[in-house]
Parts: structure tokens; sequence; C-alpha cells
């Protein structure tokens, strides 16, 4: 009896299309217009997650900080969207 595949263990394709889809990001759930602070209400973690976007777990250090431009309602967000608190 042989085993199949070659023992590396790695996403399958029908599953890397998934990923996008699947993933969660950290999510505008109302416009935030730029300089404005970003509250807890103004974010949620939201299906899908773009390459690149804010995953879930950066969700509380997203709070506090002023959007660096202005951010649309459902989008998602990215490191470059956001600027610390005293900038």
């Amino acid at each position: 009896m042989t085993a199949l595949g070659d023992g590396i263990k790695r996403p399958q394709a029908c599953e890397t299309e998934n990923r996008v889809r699947m993933r969660k990001s950290v999510t505008a759930m109302v416009a935030i217009p730029m300089d404005t602070t970003i509250t807890e209400a103004m974010v949620a973690n939201r299906r899908p997650c773009p390459e690149g976007a804010l995953g879930p777990v950066l969700r509380e250090a997203v709070i506090g900080k002023r959007a660096a431009r202005d951010i649309a309602q459902y989008e998602s967000l990215f490191p470059d969207m956001v600027t610390r608190a005293e900038d």
C-alpha cells in the first residue's frame, strides 16, 4: 500500500479560492470622514477580507486612531487608512 500526496501540508486550490470570502476583516460600519477618531461603534469584523486588509485581531488597535482619509461605509480597513491618534 502506498501513500498519496507528497506529505507537505498546503491549501488545496479550492480552499485558496475561498480564502478572501471566508476570512473577516475590520470593516467601517459607517462612513468615516478623514481625521475622525475611530470608535468601537464605527467598525466591526465582517467578510470578506481583501488581501492586505486588517484582520479581526487588529480591531482593538484601530480604536482611538484617526482616519488618514475618507473611509466609505462597509469598506475594509487597510494599514494606510489609519494614523496614530496624536498625528
